[in-house]
């Protein structure tokens, strides 16, 4: 309902089945919604709700931790985050954006440490690899995004990633492998057109 237009039918639906019995799925897919929709603060509650009913899940808290740093709340996005990884130590995405959030704090080594850790838990994850080689190129690490980026690639091919990896051929001083990775990448943009 809610992807072919009616956000209010959805809600409705979410909110009954959440009545009828505890599905973490349908509660994250009614926060968001809320988000979507303007309602922070029932957001918000649903989450903080489902932490309780939960308790082993890192999914809730990390989505309150994603909120609080939009609301430029660190401090408690910070405690959010490790609430999700002592709810669940072996969950890869709370890892992973704990990961994101230390790098943007320039808290690098930890930051990678984080990232290694998801990857560690989740080896075959696509957009893991491609957020450690951010990470890692946040960290000026560029060799090691490098290679990050073509693990990537080599599990799931992706324009996005592929992008991330012609940018870092330039920062190292690759032009020519940039260049030409450039002009197919473009090439393959047209023919999607």
């Amino acid at each position: 309902m809610e992807k072919s237009g009616h956000p209010a039918d959805a809600q409705v639906l979410y909110e009954k089945n959440i009545q009828i019995g505890r599905h973490l799925n349908t509660t994250v897919a009614l926060a968001k919604l809320y988000i979507k929709k303007g309602k922070r603060i029932n957001a918000i509650t649903l989450l903080k709700r489902t932490t309780k009913i939960f308790r082993h899940e890192a999914v809730p808290w990390y989505l309150l931790a994603e909120l609080a740093i939009q609301d430029k709340h660190l401090q408690q996005a910070l405690y959010y985050f490790k609430k999700s990884l002592k709810a669940d130590p072996i969950n890869a995405f709370a890892h992973l954006r704990y990961a994101r959030f230390l790098s943007s704090q320039k808290k690098h080594l930890q930051a990678i440490k984080h990232a290694k850790k998801a990857l560690r838990i989740k080896k075959t994850c696509a957009p893991c690899w491609r957020i450690y080689g951010d990470i890692l190129r946040a960290s000026n690490k560029p060799k090691d995004a490098l290679q990050a980026y073509q693990h990537s690639l080599a599990i799931q091919p992706n324009s996005n990633t592929r992008q991330h990896l012609v940018d870092v051929l330039q920062q190292l001083g690759k032009h020519q492998r940039a260049k030409r990775m450039q002009q197919a990448l473009d090439a393959q943009r047209k023919i999607r057109l």
